[in-house]
């Protein structure tokens, strides 16, 4: 019963946030008509109308994010119920962006003279605005919890080597993707760890704003501190859509980059070793 009135609120205010925006772009018409013949037009009113119009367009964002939010809710209790998923994942996987956010992406497609209102992107700021939180998840997750005690005692000191580990991330120059593989290698030092928190450490520093050489270096860092390995290395090699979508253009543009630390850094045959397995 809960569930049916939820809908139908949501329903109501949906429909009400779709008649609110088609009087909103009657009123900005008005708004370019009376620009068009200024002279007899007081500023005074021309500005009132803009300070309207613009306090409306954040009403609506509130509204359509508190929609979003029902309908969040009501997923998140079918997919329980359904599929027997806890509902402490789902919450990790879903981070409600703040209105802020979202009126940012609105205003960004308003920018581009693209219809807002338009049924196609009447959700999108706010799925936009939803989709960099997760792509910049890193920020919000605490490392000692990812890793969570999978670090056990060992008598090997030969290398261990995870490779083509799929990493996404986000230039921190044009917030554009860029994706590829990740190779990490390291020498145990009486400890290693569990395999999945490597590709665990990996996305951690990768969903975040980063460069490349940053991002390989903190990752072979990290692994070193987490389990006092006596070395590591970690190879990216990654597609960025900064200089394949824009600029320069170049489709075929692979960058690479290397980190070792400890004894990986100063044995170049431990290093050899390494990039000869992971290339092979």
């Amino acid at each position: 019963m809960q569930t049916q009135t939820t809908e139908r609120i949501c329903s109501m205010l949906r429909d009400s946030i779709n008649e609110n925006i088609q009087l909103l772009k009657k009123l900005e018409e008005k708004c370019l008509k009376l620009e068009q013949d200024i002279n007899s037009t007081p500023t005074e009113i021309l500005e009132d109308i803009t300070n309207k119009v613009s306090s409306a367009k954040q009403g609506i964002n509130q509204l359509e994010t508190l929609v979003t939010s029902l309908q969040t809710g009501l997923g998140s209790r079918k997919v329980n119920g359904v599929n027997g998923i806890q509902a402490k994942d789902i919450s990790k996987a879903l981070v409600a962006p703040t209105d802020s956010m979202v009126l940012c992406y609105r205003t960004l497609i308003d920018a581009i003279n693209e219809d807002v209102g338009r049924e196609g992107l009447l959700k999108t700021p706010h799925r936009a605005a939803k989709a960099f939180l997760e792509l910049t998840v890193g920020y919000r997750q605490d490392l000692k919890t990812l890793i969570n005690e999978a670090v056990y005692q060992t008598e090997s000191d030969e290398m261990v080597i995870v490779k083509d580990i799929e990493l996404y991330s986000l230039c921190e120059h044009h917030l554009l993707p860029f994706m590829g593989k990740c190779h990490v290698g390291y020498i145990p030092k009486g400890k290693v760890i569990g395999l999945s928190k490597i590709a665990r450490i990996v996305d951690y520093f990768a969903r975040r704003l980063q460069i490349q050489e940053n991002l390989t270096y903190q990752i072979a860092t990290c692994l070193e501190e987490a389990i006092g390995a006596a070395g590591v290395t970690v190879v990216i090699e990654a597609e960025h859509m900064c200089m394949r979508m824009r600029g320069v253009g170049k489709q075929n543009s692979l960058m690479k980059t290397s980190a070792s630390v400890g004894v990986m850094k100063e044995n170049s045959g431990m290093r050899g070793e390494f990039l000869k397995l992971i290339y092979n």
